[in-house]
C-alpha cells in the first residue's frame, strides 16, 4: 500500500504523515515503515491488548486510543487535523489484497507442489461491536472486493480459540494468537471423518500471529475460567 502510494506521488518519506485504525498484522507491517521516514499514528479502540500498544510504540508509531465504536471515523477526524497525512485505508485499498495475489498465493502454490484441495482462513468479527461485519456470513460485498469466495463457514466461539491457543503453547510450542486458535479448531471440525471430512488432503490453514500481543486478554480469559466464569 505504501509503495503503490509512493509511485502515484500521493505519498514523500519524511514529509507525509500516515494514520490507519488498524489493532492487528497490517499495523504492525505498517509499522516497519517507519524506518523510510514516515510519521506513522494509528487509531485504535482502547479495549485492545496493551501488548498491542507497546508492540507499536517500540517501532516508533504513535497510538491514539478512541472510542470502539468510531472505527475509521476516528483516523478520518485526525487526519483533518494533521497537515500533509494519508490514511492507507487497509480495507478500502486494493494494494492490499493484490501483494497478497502477487506473493502470498504464489508461495503457498510452491510449497505445496500446485496441490491445494481445502484452504481455511480466520476472521475475528465481533458481531455486537462491529456490526459492519455481520454481512460477511450473506457474502454481501465490503471494501476492496467481494467476500464471497468461500465455500462454507465454521464458527469458532472466543473462548474456544482462547483455549485452543493455550492447548498449542504447552503442547507444541506454537506461541500463538487468538485467530490461529480459532483455525485449528475449525480444521479440526473440518477434517474430522465424523463430519465428512478428508483426512488425506493437502489442506493449508494460517497462523496469523504470536500470541504475545494477546497475553493481558489470554491471562484475564484464564482467570475468569478459574472463577467459574
Amino acid at each position: 500500500m505504501v509503495n503503490a502510494a509512493e509511485k502515484a506521488g500521493r505519498i514523500f518519506p519524511g514529509r507525509t504523515t500516515l494514520i490507519e485504525p488498524t489493532s492487528g498484522n497490517t499495523g504492525i507491517a505498517l509499522a516497519f515503515i517507519s524506518v523510510k521516514g514516515y510519521r506513522l499514528i494509528f487509531t485504535m479502540p482502547a479495549s485492545m491488548s496493551v501488548e498491542r500498544r507497546v508492540l507499536l510504540r517500540a517501532y516508533g508509531s504513535e497510538v491514539v486510543l478512541t472510542a470502539p465504536t468510531l472505527g475509521m471515523q476516528g483516523s478520518i477526524e485526525l487526519q483533518g487535523k494533521i497537515f500533509n497525512s494519508y490514511i492507507p485505508q487497509q480495507f478500502e485499498n486494493p494494494a492490499n489484497p493484490l501483494i497478497h495475489y502477487l506473493t502470498t498465493g504464489p508461495e503457498i502454490w510452491e510449497q505445496t507442489n500446485g496441490k491445494v484441495d481445502v484452504c481455511l482462513r480466520s476472521w475475528a468479527i465481533f458481531e455486537r461491536k462491529e456490526p459492519q461485519y455481520q454481512n460477511l456470513r450473506s457474502g454481501a460485498k465490503r471494501g476492496c472486493g467481494p467476500l464471497r469466495i468461500y465455500d462454507g463457514i465454521i464458527t469458532v466461539h472466543s473462548d474456544e480459540a482462547a483455549l485452543m491457543s493455550r492447548q498449542m503453547a504447552q503442547a507444541e510450542g506454537l506461541l500463538c494468537g487468538i485467530s490461529s486458535g480459532a483455525s485449528v479448531c475449525a480444521s479440526l471440525r473440518l477434517l474430522n471423518p465424523r463430519n465428512a471430512g478428508k483426512i488425506d488432503c493437502d489442506y493449508v490453514t494460517f497462523f496469523w500471529r504470536t500470541s504475545q500481543v494477546f497475553q493481558s486478554l489470554l491471562q484475564f480469559a484464564r482467570a475468569n475460567e478459574d472463577d467459574g466464569g
